[in-house]
């Protein structure tokens, strides 16, 4: 049985006595309320097909004038499930543009297809444009999909995903990235390392940092589906450049050479990945004396080091890197935090 949702709408702290807004029998998760600015606002939800009461469809209605009006609930272009859930869907408002995020399965798959949605032209009122940023039927697998934003505009899907990973597979996080003012979704792929990630929440806002060329996402996840009977709770974050592009994609599609070496999360906790163009040949570390502190040899295009297991570990601080990749020689500053 489901209930009845109603809306209020309170100016000034005096409340209006409330009206039905989605009807108990057909409305089937609680909905996501979201506003920009100038009076509008939105709802997001799942509801059930009429004639298929098992099967749950995205739904959508916006207002203009503060809640004093509402559109007629609208279906978004989608395929429909029966196993959709809250944590299934997140949306937000980005610079007045609202943009969502569902999940929906694929077979008998717990994991799923994460589509993308927002509005094809003139901000709110003409939902028709959509995404799919994973398709659900190879991996990664996906569920959890959250939606996070900043004040440049730039716009984040965070989700749990499963991964291959030296031929096995890992449950970690996983993102992809909108700069703003694009329609292009960049693939970052796993972002947090830590495995067996179980539940997973993003932070809406994401706040810019440092002079406006970086971006923190903050996480909290679970590494055990059974949390909080077993398992460990986590506050983590995703450090991404603004704008929000992989540093091996070109313009156009093209791979040209890298002119720099992607390395994140900086600053970090605990680990940090490097990423380049060629396989990386040689990977040392030193701290803020100049003392060699960890050297790696003949490594793949990509690396993660693990401060706390990296020569005997790494206390927090700062350190230089020097990587060799191919004939380009990339040095830079990382920040181990506590």
């Amino acid at each position: 049985m489901h209930n009845d949702c109603y809306i209020w709408r309170i100016v000034q702290g005096v409340s209006d006595s409330g009206r039905l807004f989605l009807p108990g029998p057909l409305e089937k998760f609680g909905p996501h309320f979201r506003f920009g600015s100038n009076g509008y606002m939105f709802f997001f939800w799942l509801e059930a097909d009429s004639s298929q009461p098992d099967i749950y469809c995205p739904y959508y209605c916006e207002s203009f004038d503060y809640a004093l009006t509402w559109t007629e609930p609208r279906p978004l272009p989608a395929p429909c499930s029966s196993s959709c859930h809250w944590y299934g869907y997140d949306c937000e408002v980005v610079r007045d543009t609202p943009v969502a995020v569902t999940r929906f399965l694929t077979g008998n798959y717990e994991y799923g297809k994460v589509i993308v949605y927002r509005p094809d032209s003139g901000g709110p009122g003409n939902w028709h444009f959509k995404m799919t940023i994973l398709n659900g039927d190879t991996l990664p697998y996906a569920r959890l999909p959250n939606l996070a934003a900043d004040d440049s505009g730039n716009t984040f899907v965070v989700y749990t995903g499963t991964f291959i990973v030296d031929d096995e597979t890992v449950s970690d996080c996983g993102v992809f990235a909108r700069p703003a003012q694009e329609d292009t979704w960049y693939d970052w792929g796993r972002c947090t390392f830590q495995g067996n990630v179980g539940y997973m929440e993003a932070a809406h806002n994401a706040p810019i940092i440092a002079n406006g060329d970086s971006t923190i996402i903050g996480l909290i996840h679970t590494n055990a589906g059974t949390y909080p009977n077993t398992g460990n709770l986590y506050f983590d974050c995703i450090t991404l450049p603004n704008p929000p592009i992989p540093p091996w994609v070109g313009i156009k599609g093209e791979l040209p050479k890298p002119t720099k070496i992607l390395v994140s999360p900086n600053p970090s906790r605990r680990y940090v990945k490097f990423v380049a163009r060629a396989p990386i040949s040689s990977l040392v570390i030193y701290n803020a004396t100049g003392k060699l502190v960890a050297s790696y040899q003949s490594l793949g295009s990509s690396f993660v080091l693990d401060g706390q297991s990296a020569s005997g570990g790494l206390n927090p601080g700062v350190y230089f890197y020097s990587v060799r990749s191919g004939s380009n020689r990339y040095q830079g500053k990382i920040v181990l935090s506590r």
